[in-house]
């Protein structure tokens, strides 16, 4: 038998449950968002107590950087994260941006063939080579400048990728069309006169890309013209009235009037034929259709000009929207390429430039960059543009107020060059050990147009890093680990 509440019970019992309520919503509160939030904190980490060196020459020691997602959100002695963000001890280690190899063709598959000035190096990058990828990983590179390399003249349009395993288009392409390829000289044992034809034609391209900006100029003015002569006689057609008959009493036209009654044949009767040589002649056309005619073809639309889409990246250069990059070895093809970039006001770029030393007065004075490649000199003496090169071509340009910079360089093996060991190289010609590493990391940002993106560590930019063992520049330094837009990508291990 069930027992009666008293009469006093229920008070108790809604006041019992009013005292649960905060604490049921908030049960309810962490079972709603709690995962949201727990991942929101397991996207912070916090890289703290490294030396860091920062990109722009700067070195913070002690120093921390903190991550959120794929962005560096802080970078400093007092930064400490989140109460739920993820920290990982850096003492005794050295925090860099990842570094950029701005002149690197080991990644390249073979581009597409008979479409120069239009292949895209970013469709011939295989982000599925695990081996290429990895390779250059281990170096501390992150970023990478593929060309569309040419054995003379007008290549394809050079690429810049993020080495990004495996991932959708969208996601390792930082600039699909980052510059026109070029180059001057062509193949080892070129002739002098054979270089000369080649820097005649290749001025001949740009003379040719102007041309065909003309025609399409030429081509809007005469259709402008055309528009208005129609918008005109359409003005002049409309405002003209049709004659209308004149009437006469009675309701008829003076045309009805004068017309003669019908003749009906009388039936059964044939019409009459006309004997041979007698039929008459056909009138001939009036006036008014003659002049109908001639009012109609004497305005005649202009013919459109062909679409060339080499021609049109060329137009996108001289307009300064594209950065040409030739490669040149030789001091007079250098030269040549300087005073195309003069005539048609192009931002130019040498790559090899293994002659540029005695032409360093007119690359300063002209602003173009050189890109040298990274691997070292051989020790005998070789034929060829080869012979115009110097183990410290890199300090003397320097000095003569050339913007140097490093790369694997274009035919490179598939195992990459280690850029910190040739830019350390670079200290020992003399260059300061600071401008050294920038070269790598935020100048090398700079040539690419990708200074807001990567290439120093900053709030706000992509979380691009990579952990030293020791000085990227020492002999003994390893690649420890490394961080592409805030994932980790690569930790090194003992391997036996």
């Amino acid at each position: 038998m069930r027992k009666a509440m008293p009469p006093n019970s229920a008070p108790l019992v809604v006041t019992a449950m009013r005292a649960r309520l905060p604490m049921v919503l908030t049960l309810a509160c962490l079972l709603a968002f709690g995962p949201a939030i727990r991942v929101a904190h397991a996207q912070e980490l916090v890289l703290k107590d490294a030396t860091i060196l920062v990109g722009d020459g700067k070195t913070l020691d002690g120093a921390a950087v903190q991550i959120r997602g794929e962005k560096i959100v802080a970078v400093g002695k007092k930064v400490r994260g989140g109460m739920m963000s993820r920290a990982i001890s850096l003492k005794g280690k050295y925090l860099t941006p990842g570094l950029i190899d701005v002149w690197g063709q080991r990644l390249v598959s073979s581009l597409p063939q008979g479409r120069p000035a239009t292949a895209v190096a970013a469709d011939a990058y295989d982000e599925f080579d695990h081996h290429a990828i990895d390779n250059a990983i281990r170096q501390g590179i992150t970023t990478v400048y593929v060309p569309a390399p040419t054995a003379a003249g007008l290549g394809g349009i050079g690429s810049v990728v993020r080495l990004v395993e495996g991932a959708a288009r969208s996601e390792y392409v930082l600039s699909e069309e980052a510059a026109i390829c070029a180059a001057l000289g062509g193949m080892p044992g070129t002739t002098a006169i054979n270089r000369a034809k080649g820097a005649a034609d290749f001025r001949k391209l740009w003379l040719d890309a102007k041309q065909y900006r003309k025609a399409f100029e030429g081509y809007d003015e005469d259709l402008k013209e055309y528009e208005e002569k129609i918008k005109k006689r359409a003005d002049e057609d409309k405002g003209k009235e049709p004659k209308k008959p004149e009437e006469k009493a009675g309701g008829k036209t003076m045309a009805e009037d004068l017309e003669p009654p019908p003749n009906p044949r009388p039936p059964g009767r044939r019409p009459r034929r006309e004997p041979p040589g007698q039929r008459p002649e056909p009138r001939p056309e009036s006036d008014s259709k003659e002049k109908k005619v001639e009012r109609k073809d004497d305005i005649k639309r202009p013919d459109e000009p062909g679409k060339d889409r080499a021609k049109d990246a060329l137009l996108r250069a001289i307009d300064g929207k594209l950065i040409v990059r030739v490669q040149a070895d030789r001091p007079d093809e250098i030269l040549n390429a300087i005073d195309v970039a003069r005539e048609f006001n192009l931002s130019m770029v040498i790559e090899g430039a293994n002659g540029a030393v005695p032409v360093a007065r007119e690359l300063a004075a002209a602003e173009i960059p050189v890109i040298l490649a990274a691997e070292p000199l051989p020790m005998q003496f070789l034929g060829g543009a080869t012979r115009f090169a110097s183990a410290d071509a890199a300090a003397r340009l320097a000095a003569a107020g050339v913007a140097v910079h490093v790369g694997s360089g274009a035919g490179a093996p598939q195992s990459p060059a280690n850029l910190a060991l040739s830019a350390a190289r670079l200290v020992a010609q003399g260059i300061p050990e600071a401008v050294a590493f920038r070269m790598l990391t935020g100048d090398a940002a700079k040539l690419l147009a990708l200074e807001d993106e990567t290439g120093r560590i900053a709030g706000g930019l992509s979380a691009d890093l990579v952990v030293w063992s020791h000085h990227p520049f020492d002999p003994a330094a390893r690649v420890e680990r490394v961080f592409i837009r805030g994932h980790e990508v690569y930790g090194w291990s003992v391997r036996c």
